[in-house]
């Protein structure tokens, strides 16, 4: 069936024992039993935020009344409902405010309803680059790719640069729609008033695609059975989901980060499953029951062979079905560990080139989007070659697994790493000036100095740090990453250039 590597077990209870998420059992093995979470009775609100939220009391929000649902809609009874509604009240709970709706009738209309502060609150918006002039956004409480959504006799679309000379539906105001008109003004974008509505003229062939939000199509297509509809394609953008708040509340945006951040896995976990995993209820086929009952009434042998004969048809359907299943819950087990493979350095279990690749890409990209800087650190181990010399090359593969055992327990948890080639391994940190990446850069150094990588052996580590600031090119920040290490080299070694 497979292999238990005990280093690897080893390093990953190691990992969660940090971050205090299980605890072990004394000298009897070790049981990873996952600790609770317990929330503390109050928020630690500082005396600004208590004083603003005891002035403002009331928050007035709107949604999109058209309806986006899993994430917002009205219900039968009027009241707003889905999953930022069930935020809204969690929050409202724990910070000892009200929030009121205000009825608006549409999409764009909510945002202009911000920008002249008639509303103080978007409960499920994007953060966008326009958005932002009149807006402070929260941290993100749910992200779902954008995708691309098609009618069913359309193949895979591998990339926006596909949908030039198509039809592209959007909704209007959307980040869908801004995103699409900033970065790829030449598509052909048709918008409309709502994601339903887009959706029903897709498929009824008014347009060729339509780009939105995926749980929010997924649950549309279910629940309105439009099955001629299916997605065809993701883009590179995600709906990193926030409130949107007046950007003169600062203080609320700060009270309302507290409390997501209080919340605990389980929480998020139950308000998400909610609304997403929902059975679509089936009416019962009355049109195919019918014709039976009236055959019942001309001769009663017929309808009971037929019924025998249908029961032994749905058995071997049923048979068939549970054998596909599980023919496919097997390639989606085997995908995952290839995907898996494919990503990892098979000797020390870190990032690999091609995975770092693709995250500088798009750290870079999003870099010059939005102009928010990040750091990389490129390490070479001091002198390898001397591992592999003295104590042969088993020797030196355990001083790599080792110094990357260290490295993943020094650096953030935001922060990337993986073995760029030999003994050379590349820091991604994002969100992160040069002069913080040479913190996180020499407390790994200062570990790895300290610490015994292989009997008989010290071994040190050099690095040299960029930041992205003023770099036209991946290329050239890379480039400028190895020139101070090759510095740090020529200086020393065991030291971190920036």
């Amino acid at each position: 069936m497979g292999e238990i590597n005990p280093q690897r077990v080893n390093f990953l209870y190691a990992r969660l024992r940090d971050l205090k998420l299980v605890h072990g059992a004394g000298s009897q093995p070790l049981a990873l039993v996952f600790q609770s979470q317990p929330r503390t009775a109050t928020l630690d609100l500082t005396a600004q935020e208590r004083r603003f939220l005891a002035d403002i009391k009331t928050v007035r929000y709107a949604i999109d009344e058209a309806g986006w649902p899993p994430f917002e809609f009205l219900g039968a009874d009027g009241r707003a409902q889905g999953i930022a509604s069930d935020y809204l009240d969690l929050i409202a709970q724990r910070l000892g405010i009200t929030f009121e709706r205000v009825s608006i009738a549409d999409w764009q209309a909510a945002l202009d309803a911000v920008q002249a502060r008639a509303v103080d609150l978007l409960p499920s918006a994007a953060e966008t680059p326009d958005r932002k002039r009149y807006m402070g956004f929260t941290n993100h409480y749910v992200t779902s790719p954008m995708v691309i959504v098609s009618r069913g006799d359309v193949d895979f679309i591998p990339s926006i640069a596909q949908l030039v000379g198509l039809r592209v539906g959007v909704v209007k105001g959307y980040a869908s729609d801004e995103l699409l008109t900033r970065f790829h003004p030449d598509l052909a974008l048709v918008r409309y008033g709502s994601t339903l509505e887009g959706l029903r003229h897709l498929a009824a062939g008014e347009v060729d695609v339509f780009v939105d939000n995926l749980a929010a199509s997924i649950h549309i297509i279910k629940t309105h059975g439009l099955a001629n509809l299916k997605i065809s394609g993701q883009t590179p953008y995600d709906f990193d989901l926030t409130m949107g708040v007046r950007n003169d509340w600062p203080l609320l945006i700060s009270a309302v980060n507290k409390v997501l951040a209080s919340m605990t896995v389980q929480e998020h976990n139950a308000i998400y499953d909610k609304w997403v995993d929902l059975q679509v209820a089936s009416p019962f086929p009355w049109t195919r029951v019918l014709p039976w009952l009236t055959a019942l009434v001309l001769t009663v042998g017929v309808l009971l062979a037929y019924s025998v004969r249908m029961k032994v048809m749905n058995r071997r359907i049923q048979d068939t079905n549970d054998n596909l299943r599980q023919v496919q819950q097997a390639l989606r087990d085997k995908n995952a560990q290839l995907l898996e493979a494919s990503i990892r350095d098979k000797l020390t279990g870190t990032f690999n080139r091609h995975h770092l690749d693709a995250i500088l890409g798009k750290e870079f990209e999003r870099y010059q989007r939005y102009h928010s800087p990040f750091s990389i650190v490129m390490f070479d181990l001091d002198h390898f070659k001397r591992a592999n010399d003295q104590f042969g090359h088993q020797a030196g593969d355990e001083v790599l697994r080792q110094f990357c055992a260290i490295v993943l327990q020094t650096i953030r948890h935001s922060d990337t790493f993986g073995r760029w080639g030999g003994e050379e391994f590349l820091l991604i940190c994002p969100e992160t000036s040069a002069q913080q990446a040479l913190v996180v850069a020499d407390k790994v150094r200062q570990a790895v100095e300290t610490a015994t990588l292989y009997p008989g052996l010290r071994q040190t580590v050099s690095g040299g740090v960029k930041e992205s600031t003023g770099c036209r090119s991946l290329d050239e920040q890379i480039l400028a990453a190895d020139n101070k290490l090759y510095e740090a080299k020529q200086a020393g070694r065991n030291r971190i250039m920036v």
